[in-house]
């Protein structure tokens, strides 16, 4: 049998993979060909995960000269360097990803940003124990009645804001202690001048200042739009839902922006143990002491009474049951 404190353990990996901390995926090579013949990238459209590599090969058939060059939004940008054929520099030529977002790439010679001509698609997921709190754009409410809306028209789904002050609002829904990493935006910027932003703000519930503790922008021009998800620099907040209320605000300084959503991204995180051990036979430099902790707050356990956790006794069939119904709030209607 287990002892209590490995299963103290083994709740928390069970908590892990049902509330979507799950390991981060190995590093992988994806490899897009070029084929000179046809003018394409095989395949067109990839996706991969934060950490991978996108290598491109060039392929024989017609000799011409090709490069790789992301499109002018990307950051950071990539090039392979000036259109040569196959056979040697700089093919193969590879990229390792490690942003999320949607990543637009092209040949300079033979297509445009934007998916014109010889382009492609790099859609970059998050690792495994990251997961977004996603606001469309037609949840978030305008600050004032001088704002005017409507539906893209080159964009299916898309807001854009006609007038007023162009900036929409929307509070957060996130649990109390997981961990803000991340902010994206996600939609088109058509406009050569002025750009669309979203900011992320902790706000006291008695009276004070909000913090703006993340933003992210975007960036295109008339000639070549910038669509796709905008990522925020990396972000390291801790949510406190007892304290402080959590909300987005957008702007979109002109018509030409065209908004689809915004992501929150987060994980989960336990607790830290208090400075003050719980049970005398767990003390704070124990190997299990935060997870064993966080089950006592979390009203999980009590211990083996006196006092104790008994970390070492093991754990038996009907404690279990009472453990992860617990945890995991095991409810059937009658």
């Amino acid at each position: 049998m287990r002892n209590r404190g490995r299963f103290a353990g083994i709740v928390f990996v069970a908590a892990s993979v049902m509330l979507g901390f799950v390991p981060a995926a190995r590093a992988a090579e994806v490899f897009i060909d070029l084929n000179s013949a046809t003018q394409v990238f095989t395949p067109s459209v990839v996706t991969i995960n934060v950490g991978d590599t996108v290598t491109w090969r060039y392929t024989q058939g017609g000799g011409l000269a090709h490069n790789v060059a992301s499109d002018p939004y990307v950051v950071p940008a990539f090039r392979s360097g000036d259109p040569a054929q196959g056979g040697g520099a700089p093919w193969p030529f590879s990229v390792v990803f490690t942003t999320p977002g949607t990543i637009r790439y092209y040949c300079e010679p033979h297509g445009d940003p934007n998916g014109s001509g010889m382009s492609g698609i790099i859609y970059v997921g998050r690792s495994g124990n990251e997961q977004s709190y996603t606001i469309g754009a037609w949840d978030l409410q305008p600050l004032d009645d001088s704002t005017g809306w409507a539906e893209s028209l080159a964009d299916e789904g898309s807001r854009v804001l006609d007038a007023g002050t162009r900036e929409l609002r929307a509070n957060l829904n996130i649990p109390s202690g997981s961990q803000i990493v991340g902010l994206e935006l996600v939609g088109c910027d058509r406009s050569d001048t002025f750009n669309m932003s979203a900011t992320l703000r902790e706000c006291p519930d008695a009276d004070g200042t909000c913090d703006d503790f993340a933003t992210v922008g975007s960036s295109g021009d008339s000639n070549t739009p910038g669509c796709g998800a905008f990522a925020s620099a990396a972000v390291s907040k801790t949510v406190n839902n007892v304290n402080f209320t959590y909300v987005v605000n957008v702007f979109m300084g002109s018509s030409l922006n065209h908004l689809r959503r915004v992501k929150v991204i987060y994980k989960r995180q336990v607790s830290p143990g208090p400075a003050t051990a719980t049970f005398g036979d767990v003390p704070t430099n124990h190997a299990f002491f935060p997870f064993i902790e966080a089950l006592v707050k979390a009203g999980i356990t009590s211990g083996c009474g006196a006092g104790i956790y008994c970390p070492d006794s093991a754990v038996t069939r009907g404690q279990m049951a009472v453990f992860l119904s617990r945890a995991f709030g095991f409810n059937w209607p009658n």
